[in-house]
């Protein structure tokens, strides 16, 4: 499973990822504020070694989020690498 937090939920994610690690599950957690700009092709490598199970995490303001166009980027990445 992948898990993408930006800012203040890239602790939280963490702490899930540690979580689900005690019950076996194994989780990488990107934070995409730390690369810039956002390297389209790690998060679409993350995705495929997770076999396409994504969590994209947010707390904040609906103007500022990035969980619509994040998801939707990695679909047309997918879509375009069939």
């Amino acid at each position: 499973m992948t898990i993408v937090g930006g800012g203040v939920t890239v602790h939280e994610a963490m702490a899930a990822a540690a979580e689900l690690a005690g019950s076996g599950v194994n989780v990488r957690v990107i934070d995409p504020f730390t690369v810039k700009p956002i390297d389209k092709e790690g998060l679409l490598a993350a995705v495929r070694a997770t076999s396409g199970k994504l969590i994209v995490v947010e707390d904040h303001y609906p103007e500022g989020k990035f969980n619509t166009p994040l998801p939707l980027l990695l679909s047309v990445l997918i879509l375009d690498s069939l």
